[in-house]
């Protein structure tokens, strides 16, 4: 089974967010001689969304979802701010925990939704299906208990 994946654009908010960020590393790296000859703002954000991403995004546009947390985190770290924030994000803003994070928002809002007890009802059949508290299932795992919730009444 394909694990879905944290999908869906980057909101306007998101975008404005990472632009300013973007900015001011960008004029930080520029004061400091750090950023080629001929290299707009534009541009060198562009690259930098690209190496942030691997490669999946050239841009902001293109980010999704699962890229938000691997751009902020490089943008605050090329800017030296909050430095916190910027080490959650390497360490905790991967696509895989993304996904993870989308498939725990679904199982909470389906078992909310069925007026199930939440987390003690998914916690319950995680541990009995995986062995494993609901904490440390995977997104593979989360998605099937997300399942299970919604086929029962």
């Amino acid at each position: 089974m394909e694990v879905p994946k944290a999908r869906g654009e980057l909101s306007r908010k998101q975008k404005a967010r990472l632009a300013m960020l973007a900015r001011r590393a960008y004029d930080l790296h520029l004061d400091a001689g750090l950023v080629d000859d001929g290299a707009g703002p534009d541009d060198w954000r562009r690259a930098e969304v690209s190496a942030a991403t691997g490669g999946r995004a050239g841009g902001l546009r293109e980010a999704t979802q699962r890229d938000y947390r691997q751009i902020r985190g490089h943008f605050l770290t090329l800017a030296g701010e909050e430095p916190e924030t910027a080490f959650q994000d390497a360490a905790y803003g991967s696509p895989e925990a993304a996904d993870r994070e989308q498939a725990a928002a679904v199982l909470r809002r389906e078992t909310l939704a069925r007026d199930l007890p939440h987390p003690a009802y998914p916690e319950k059949i995680c541990r009995q299906k995986y062995k494993t508290p609901l904490s440390r299932a995977s997104a593979k795992q989360l998605w099937s208990l997300v399942y299970t919730v919604r086929n029962r009444r």
